[in-house]
């Protein structure tokens, strides 16, 4: 009976042979990964019954009386699964209709009476959000979570481990046929390494946002709001397109001029013109011939100014009446009340913004005397000097008023603040005052423009990059990530970043990050290595202690069928290529940006003579399709169109 628990997943997992993944791509430390630990928590010496046998079974699922639409969704795909395995229906049930004297057995989801009658202590562990637990009392299975996602999740975990299926893309899903599906002993916690956590490409993108593909991957981002089936909104939100949006709380039709951003405004009628809440990130003379206006033009337009009612000591400035910090605040609180559900509200800088304020002590004194003191870091020290005010002052607002609701304001280090406000000392850094240290409930997105073949924390990484992390994970505990997986100039260029995702991940864990958004080629819906690199780091990201060679290999033979040794060996063709490359530059730190963004697409880094030596490979396994005797038609035409 072992051996047939393990059936329904040895096509995915055993079958699968370690290759360059492992070690070659990014240099990854090799490892013994042991397939039982992809079992943790369950007993697979005690087998103590069958959900399924010979299309036979004795089991229901049970839900709650009153279960949500969450819940709902969990024993329906549970049943639908099951069914598309064995041919065998669970009947779905309620914790009411469900009779303990039976002389069945159940399968429980969602917080039910026969979870509440088993005494599980869930709620005593640290589950990060929407963790679960998965445990056996006698031949009962229950599902416990906090939260509704985490019931989904639960049910998705056992989906996999008991029917071997497998999620690989929006129109890929591996479902095992079987007869007998044996249960065993188990008491499964499983925990997200990241609270939030996705890797962001087109099916979790705002352009092709695919809920049900998402929720099987269990992606939690604020750039996707799933319905309540899928588990509802996520405990964050972001006004406006969900980043870069500073200027959207200093409204302005209350306080601008004539314009904004090359728009004209149409004030309100309490409009107070303050042009001082407002820089321009352009030399003052630049403007659009046209118009007369100051030209929009990408890193150069308005926004607000940062160092606006904030005191040298870096506290509220009480004095003034109105002032950029107090609109950021009431404007915020605003937010905080309509979505009384949510902990964490991103404030951050706008795109690619280009601090030349600084250098302009007629038009802009304040910034430039913070220039003085703080140096080329004086983007990040005026941007956490101010969220640490507001910060504050929403903690305060909320403990008075709101019955000490949690506050998190999440901000981003990008571009002029990607250094830290802190210095080098003795080997080790150190904030540069205490103004620049980041409050307890302030976030710091770090936003790192590179990956590519080294992981973030490779010793040969760019200069920028090891300075980025070190600078800031020095002043600050709490972290986001936003990571760049593409190169923006070229999707379609080879992009070789499979073997860097296992020790980024690591690094990422291991400084205390809370939430990853790693992204991809997130507008384009036919980008191949995207597929992949999101199947490899969406289970990262839960577990990263697992296999990326591993991963790599299941989503081949899953996604690729009959094709899959020959598109491995073509990633394996052009990994050897660029790593051979990276070898012979002679400092990596110096020219890192320039290989990540114009060196990878270069007739010099891929000739005719290597892209058809690749094509070749491809044209190998196009004939190994066509030749395949055991495929229909249709599903020739698939795989083909695929490879």
């Amino acid at each position: 009976m072992k051996k047939l628990f393990f059936r329904t997943v040895s096509l995915m997992l055993l079958a699968a042979t370690v290759g360059c993944f492992a070690t070659a791509c990014g240099e990854q430390t090799p490892r013994n990964y042991a397939f039982d630990d992809y079992y943790e928590g369950i007993n697979l010496e005690n087998q103590v019954a069958k959900l399924v046998d010979g299309g036979n079974t004795a089991y229901k699922i049970v839900v709650p009386t009153d279960a949500t639409a969450t819940e709902m969704q969990a024993a329906s795909e549970l049943q639908y699964y099951v069914e598309q395995s064995t041919g065998v229906t669970l009947k779905i049930v309620s914790d009411e209709e469900y009779v303990a004297s039976d002389t069945g057995a159940y399968f429980s989801i969602g917080e039910t009476k026969q979870r509440d009658e088993a005494g599980l202590d869930t709620q005593s562990l640290d589950l990060n959000g929407d963790g679960f637990v998965v445990k056996t009392g006698g031949r009962n299975i229950i599902v416990d979570a906090k939260t509704d996602r985490g019931f989904l999740y639960g049910a998705y975990d056992m989906i996999e481990k008991m029917l071997g299926v497998r999620w690989f893309a929006a129109d890929e899903t591996y479902v095992p046929q079987t007869e007998v599906v044996p249960v065993y002993e188990m008491n499964v916690v499983s925990v997200p390494a990241f609270e939030y956590r996705t890797y962001y490409s087109y099916p979790e993108s705002i352009q092709g946002f695919d809920e049900s593909f998402s929720a099987h991957s269990r992606s939690v981002s604020n750039w996707m709001q799933p319905s309540e089936q899928y588990g509802g909104e996520h405990a964050m939100y972001s006004r406006g397109a969900g980043t870069h949006n500073a200027r959207l709380f200093v409204p302005a039709e209350k306080y601008g001029t004539h314009e904004i951003n090359g728009e004209d405004v149409v004030f309100a009628e309490d409009h107070e013109a303050h042009p001082e809440f407002y820089v321009w990130t352009t030399p003052p003379d630049t403007f659009n011939n046209n118009s007369g206006k100051r030209a929009w033009k990408h890193g150069a337009y308005q926004t607000i100014n940062f160092a606006n009612g904030i005191t040298e000591d870096g506290k509220l400035d009480e004095t003034m009446e109105v002032s950029v910090a107090k609109s950021v605040i009431e404007e915020m609180k605003k937010d905080i009340i309509a979505n009384p559900d949510i902990k964490y509200f991103t404030f951050e800088q706008e795109d690619c913004i280009d601090p030349i304020v600084t250098k302009d002590p007629v038009n802009y004194p304040d910034h430039y005397a913070l220039a003085e003191k703080y140096g080329r870091n004086v983007g990040a020290a005026v941007l956490i000097r101010f969220c640490n005010v507001v910060a504050t002052e929403l903690q305060k607002w909320a403990d008075e008023e709101l019955g000490g609701r949690e506050i998190n304001i999440v901000t981003i280090a990008y571009n002029q603040t990607q250094y830290a406000p802190s210095v080098l000392k003795n080997g080790k850094y150190e904030a540069m005052d205490e103004t620049v240290i980041p409050v307890d409930n302030l976030y710091i997105r770090l936003a790192y423009s590179a990956l590519t073949y080294l992981p973030l924390n490779d010793s040969r990484q760019s200069a920028t990059v090891r300075e980025m992390g070190a600078s800031w994970s020095a002043i600050c505990k709490n972290f986001f990530f936003w990571g760049y997986d593409l190169i923006a100039e070229d999707y379609v260029v080879y992009n070789p970043t499979w073997g860097a995702a296992y020790e980024s991940v690591q690094f990422l864990r291991d400084i205390g990050v809370a939430f990853v958004m790693e992204q991809g080629t997130y507008n384009a819906p036919n980008d191949w290595q995207a597929g992949i690199k999101h199947y490899i780091w969406t289970k990262l990201l839960w577990n990263p202690d697992q296999d990326v060679a591993l991963l790599m290999n299941e989503y081949l033979t899953g996604f690729y069928g009959v094709a899959a040794p020959y598109v491995k060996a073509m990633i394996e063709f052009m990994d050897a290529h660029y790593g051979a490359y990276l070898d012979a530059l002679p400092d990596v730190g110096k020219v890192h940006w320039a290989y990540w963004t114009s060196e990878m697409g270069t007739a010099d880094m891929l000739d005719a003579k290597l892209l058809d030596a690749a094509a070749a490979i491809l044209e190998e396994a196009d004939r190994a399709i066509e030749e395949d005797e055991t495929l229909n038609r249709a599903t020739k035409q698939k795989l083909l169109k695929r490879v």
